[in-house]
């Protein structure tokens, strides 16, 4: 249990680093944001998940489970925080 807190809590800073640097870095085009900031989630969650892999593989099945649910805290979050973002922009 103590891993997946952890694990959670990197990955959901994680995010919202990225998500606001993308944000504050490219607020001149919406599409520009929603693009990058979709590269960088999958990215996140494919990462997450291939960490989650090595870890089966290493018999660290509590880990591997905690990476697992940080893949899709990134890939949900990470998602709504992508278009969130976009209408941010789209707003001004």
């Amino acid at each position: 249990m103590k891993h997946i807190k952890i694990i959670a809590l990197i990955n959901l800073l994680l995010i919202l680093v990225y998500s606001t640097t993308t944000t504050l870095i490219l607020s001149s085009d919406t599409l520009d944001v929603l693009v990058v900031l979709m590269l960088l989630v999958v990215t996140h969650g494919i990462l997450n998940i291939l960490v989650a892999i090595v870890f089966f593989i290493m018999r660290k099945n509590s880990y591997g489970k905690a990476f697992l649910l940080g893949a899709a805290i990134a890939l949900v979050i990470g998602y709504s925080s992508c278009w969130g973002s976009g209408e941010l922009i789209g707003a001004f």
